[in-house]
């Protein structure tokens, strides 16, 4: 199985695992696993420390059920990014665009003046983009895990991102604006988008779950066109829960769609009776296999 793909989801307290396959030249999902670490994880701690805990988890997943593929693709949390939307001059090339947004991002964020980081953008115009950055030594410590198990990585996702092109593919009621929210344990990521790229990108902290709201109705204000009156907003993350859900939907503002990402997709039958085939927040997954 060659072309089986293994998505990883990795954030402060667990490990999200999912493992795709093609039959018939369709994808088909083998497994869906996850499990906590013994502590918190911080990517910005000693690299013992990281891969201890890393792989003690993957070692407890790969006992339930192993793993018969290399290719491995990652997801990590907004916090470990900076994501900015920068503007840029159309003449440059690429390696003189990626030294501007290195610039552009010390300037914003002083912290990374003596950082090696990495940054890709997304194009939103011919004036505007997003740019993305991650510390080099993230990278590196994930590359050092992934070749102790043999693993080829394929890609680094930022979850939102990740989120925001699985949506974006997601067959839609309507053509008009959307809105994407991602909500982690203590900060949330939201974007505005047109059927084809995003309009505006921004993260907040926050103390209480009534603040997330709160604030996406400031951004709806900021940046949303007063005649979008209604607007579909698509949610997830991993600290979603109903009451939250039926909280955010009693503003009357916005219509909630929560998408399952695995609507349409064979799957091992040992799955049906599993409560991580029924939740919606494997998105990262559906959409890195999506683009193999």
């Amino acid at each position: 199985m060659s072309n089986n793909l293994l998505t990883l989801s990795i954030d402060d307290y667990k490990i999200k695992l999912v493992e795709f396959s093609y039959r018939n030249g369709k994808l088909y999902i083998e497994n869906i696993d996850e499990e906590y670490f013994e502590e918190l994880l911080n990517f910005n701690e000693k690299e013992t420390k990281i891969h201890y805990l890393l792989k003690d988890a993957i070692n407890e997943l790969m006992l339930r059920k192993k793993a018969v593929t290399r290719n491995v693709s990652i997801a990590l949390p907004t916090k470990y990014f900076y994501i900015i939307k920068i503007p840029f001059e159309k003449k440059l090339s690429l390696k003189d665009l990626n030294n501007y947004l290195k610039w552009e991002l010390r300037v914003i964020y002083p912290e990374l003046i003596n950082r090696d980081i990495i940054v890709q953008n997304i194009k939103l115009d011919d004036k505007y983009c997003i740019a993305i950055a991650i510390e080099r030594h993230i990278i590196n410590k994930i590359r050092t895990f992934v070749e102790f198990y043999n693993f080829e990585l394929k890609i680094v996702e930022n979850e939102h991102l990740a989120f925001n092109r699985f949506v974006k593919k997601y067959p839609k009621v309507d053509n008009s604006n959307y809105l994407i929210l991602y909500v982690g344990i203590d900060y949330f990521t939201i974007s505005y988008n047109s059927i084809n790229n995003i309009i505006e990108f921004l993260s907040y902290k926050y103390s209480e779950l009534s603040e997330v709201i709160e604030k996406t109705h400031n951004f709806y204000n900021q940046f949303i066109k007063t005649n979008d009156l209604f607007v579909n907003l698509y949610i997830t993350g991993s600290n979603i829960s109903d009451t939250f859900i039926k909280h955010f939907e009693a503003t009357n503002t916005f219509i909630l769609r929560r998408v399952n990402p695995f609507e349409g997709i064979q799957y091992n039958p040992k799955l049906i009776n599993s409560k991580l085939y029924t939740l919606k927040n494997y998105a990262f997954a559906v959409n890195v296999a999506l683009i193999q």
